[in-house]
C-alpha cells in the first residue's frame, strides 16, 4: 500500500541537453531547484498504445502465449501532462522556452528574456519533467516539449498558466530524487490580476481589462524514425488565440471601436505587464511583460453585471510587429544556458 496521500504529490522540471537525456541541465527556479508548485495533480501517461488486431484462434477471446500478444501489438505515442500553476516568471521559463525555442537576452541583461515566434522547425531545448513517488522512485518523462500554453485571468483571482507537455519517452523507476525544498527562490513571485497593467496600441494610457486568456500552440509533432520512443520533434505553425473582456465605456478600446476594427479587419496592439514594462525598461524580480498583435475574430456585448466587450482574437505579424513577445525578468541569471 502507499504511504503517500494525493496532497504529497510533488512535480519538477528541469532543462536537458538532448530528447533522451535525464541529466538535468537547469532547474526551474535557478541551476538545482527544479520543484514546480501545482494547482493540479496530474497523472504522466505513458506512452503505450495497444492495437487490437483480432485473428481466428479457435477462441472468442484475445489469446496470449508465453510473451507473445497473438491478438495485440504494441506501438507507442508521445506520452503527456498538463502542469497548471499560479503564474511567476521563474516558473514561466522553462514552458516558454520549450515551447517558442528560444529567449534572447535584452540589450545583454541576463536576467531579462525575451521569447519571439521561431523562424525554424528545428528544437534543440528539452525539459525533463519528474513526478516523484515513494521511496525515490519518480516517473519521468524525458524529452519533453510545451505544445500548448494558456495564460489567463480575471478580476479577483490570480494568473494562471497551463502548460499541456509531449515527451518522447516515459520512464519508471529512475531512483533520481529531486529536492523538494527551495533552494533558489528567486521566480517565487505570483502575479495577481489587480498587479497587471494593460494598454492599447501605445503604453501611454491604460485600459481596464476585466479579464483576458492567451492559447500559445506550436504544433510540434515527433519522428520516431523507427525507433520505439521518439527520436526527433519538428516545430509545426504556431499559432496563438485568445479572449479579452473590457468595459463597453473604455475611453480607448470601448463603444464600437473594436467592432469598426473588425468590420474593416485592422489590427492592433495590446500590451500586458507587471511592474516594469521590460520592453522598454530595466526589470526587478517577478516582472513580466506581453506584446500581442491581434486580429479581432468576434465580439460579443455581454450584460451580465456590467456591459462589457468580449474580444476573442488571434495574433498575427502584420510585416513589421511580431504577433506576440513575451519579457521576463525571473531575477536568475541563466548564463550557464546556451541559448
Amino acid at each position: 500500500m502507499s504511504d503517500l496521500a494525493n496532497w504529497q504529490g510533488r512535480y519538477f522540471m528541469f532543462l536537458a541537453d538532448s530528447i533522451s537525456d535525464v541529466s538535468t541541465v537547469s532547474g526551474t527556479y535557478g541551476q538545482n531547484a527544479g520543484v514546480v508548485y501545482l494547482k493540479n495533480n496530474p497523472a504522466f501517461e505513458p506512452n503505450l498504445e495497444l492495437v487490437n488486431n483480432q485473428k481466428s484462434t479457435g477462441y472468442p477471446f484475445p489469446v496470449k502465449s508465453g510473451t507473445t500478444n497473438i491478438e495485440r501489438a504494441i506501438g507507442t505515442k508521445a506520452p503527456s501532462v498538463t502542469y497548471e500553476f499560479d503564474f511567476d516568471a521563474g516558473a514561466a521559463y522553462i514552458p516558454l522556452l520549450t515551447l517558442f525555442q528560444t529567449a534572447n537576452a535584452v540589450t545583454g541583461d541576463t536576467f531579462n528574456k525575451v521569447f519571439v515566434p521561431y523562424s525554424s522547425a528545428a528544437v534543440s531545448k528539452y525539459a525533463v519533467l519528474f513526478r516523484q513517488m515513494e521511496s525515490g522512485v519518480n516517473q519521468v518523462i524525458p524529452g519533453a516539449i510545451a505544445r500548448s500554453i494558456t495564460i489567463s485571468g480575471e478580476e479577483g483571482g490570480s494568473v494562471s498558466m497551463s502548460v499541456e507537455w509531449a515527451g518522447s519517452d516515459f520512464l519508471t523507476g529512475n531512483t533520481d530524487n529531486p529536492s523538494f525544498d527551495i533552494t533558489d527562490s528567486e521566480g517565487l513571485d505570483f502575479v495577481m490580476f489587480h498587479d497587471l497593467d494593460f494598454a492599447y496600441n501605445t503604453t501611454g494610457t491604460t485600459i481596464d481589462v476585466v479579464g483576458f486568456e492567451i492559447t500559445i500552440t506550436n504544433n510540434v509533432f515527433g519522428r520516431h524514425y523507427d525507433n520505439q520512443a521518439i527520436q526527433k520533434w519538428l516545430l509545426g505553425r504556431l499559432e496563438i488565440t485568445g479572449t479579452l473582456r473590457f468595459p463597453w465605456g473604455e475611453n480607448s478600446i470601448g463603444g464600437n471601436t473594436i467592432f469598426q476594427k473588425h468590420l474593416n479587419q485592422e489590427d492592433f496592439i495590446i500590451h500586458i505587464w507587471k511592474g516594469h514594462y521590460l520592453k522598454d525598461d530595466s526589470g526587478s524580480k517577478g516582472d513580466m511583460t506581453i506584446v500581442l498583435n491581434l486580429q479581432p475574430e468576434n465580439i460579443t456585448t455581454n450584460t451580465e453585471d456590467e456591459i462589457t466587450n468580449e474580444l476573442s482574437f488571434s495574433a498575427i505579424y502584420d510585416g513589421t510587429n511580431q504577433p506576440i513577445e513575451i519579457y521576463l525578468y525571473d531575477g536568475i541569471n541563466r548564463t550557464f544556458i546556451t541559448e
